[in-house]
């Protein structure tokens, strides 16, 4: 049997998208194991090989924690992303071959996972960057197929927000022209319960996006967020619902950020100064600036297939 490897690209609320994506994949066993920004050394769970840990305590933003308090008998894992590149390649070698993978998919709600480099302004790249990198280099030495879904455009940082519409859908343009972008999923509703449930284990668990992300997929405009780090009422695009499905190591490939994070590590991207938009991606930015909702809604039109994921995980397979 298929066993395919889900979590979230950077930890908190990206696990809540990672389970609506599970979903999805029927008669494939399914192992979580996500990354977030964390030191191995600060991080308090029970380490299992390099970077990997299972959780053991209870903290509002350790969704890792709440899936498996949820269910004890999930294979649930946090790999601390902050750490040598050895330890993180450790764990994911120890998952390759425990579980024997065929196949990965990590999860980003917001936009950060789809970063290329030649943004102006990042935001908060680094574990994102990382995690990409690292998934990306161990797919290609164990075997597996790695999947990168993004959704929940313009959510990231609630009413913060760092990327502008024009450059997410200039990087999904560019990933298209590099046949990167594999297909875009539209989940449906009853995909969300188990992702709802995360949010009340423990003492309550605080994320800003992944409330902001299931209001989505039930339709809503807009939603107050009552606690995490911006407070309020926030509205919630049309296209906020949508997740976009890409081949993480040819995604990675085509970004400058990534391939450089894959050559260097961290020292490869900490200080990292864009390039001159050039090529295809100038191309792709020209034409999302003219019109960036139409330029969307056509990728949503090519590209919508439910079954995207689980092909793609079975044929890794075959």
């Amino acid at each position: 049997m298929a066993v395919v490897l889900v979590g979230g690209l950077g930890g908190g609320g990206d696990v809540g998208l990672a389970v609506v994506l599970s979903s999805l994949l029927r008669g494939i066993g399914v192992v979580y194991a996500s990354f977030a920004g964390c030191a191995p050394c600060k991080y308090r769970g029970r380490r299992v090989a390099g970077s990997l840990f299972v959780p053991v305590d209870y903290h509002p933003r350790d969704f890792e924690w709440a899936l498996k308090a949820l269910n004890p008998s999930l294979p649930v894992y946090r790999i601390c992303v902050r750490a040598e590149r050895g330890e993180v390649e450790e764990a994911l070698e120890w998952l390759a071959h425990r579980y024997r993978l065929s196949c990965s998919v990590h999860t980003d709600i917001g936009g950060d996972g789809l970063l290329t480099g030649y943004e102006e302004s990042l935001g908060s790249y680094t574990a994102d960057t990382l995690a990409r990198a690292a998934l990306a280099e161990a797919s290609e030495r164990h075997g597996w197929r790695s999947l990168l879904a993004v959704g929940g455009l313009q959510l990231e940082g609630g009413r913060r927000r760092v990327l502008s519409l024009e450059e997410q859908v200039a990087s999904l343009l560019y990933y298209e022209a590099q046949g990167a972008l594999l297909g875009v999923v539209d989940p449906p509703g009853d995909s969300a319960a188990l992702a709802k449930a995360l949010l009340y284990q423990g003492n309550g668990m605080v994320s800003v996006m992944l409330p902001l992300y299931l209001a989505a997929l039930e339709g809503r405009r807009a939603v107050r967020i009552a606690r995490g780090y911006s407070i309020g009422y926030h509205r919630i695009d049309w296209w906020a619902r949508y997740v976009f499905v890409l081949d993480n190591a040819a995604a990675c490939s085509a970004s400058p950020l990534c391939s450089a994070a894959r050559r260097g590590w961290l020292s490869g991207i900490e200080e990292w100064t864009a390039p001159e938009p050039r090529g295809s991606y100038a191309r792709a930015l020209e034409k999302a600036k003219r019109d960036p909702e139409e330029a969307l809604r056509s990728i949503i039109r090519r590209h919508t297939d439910n079954s995207v994921i689980e092909r793609a995980c079975r044929g890794a397979t075959a």
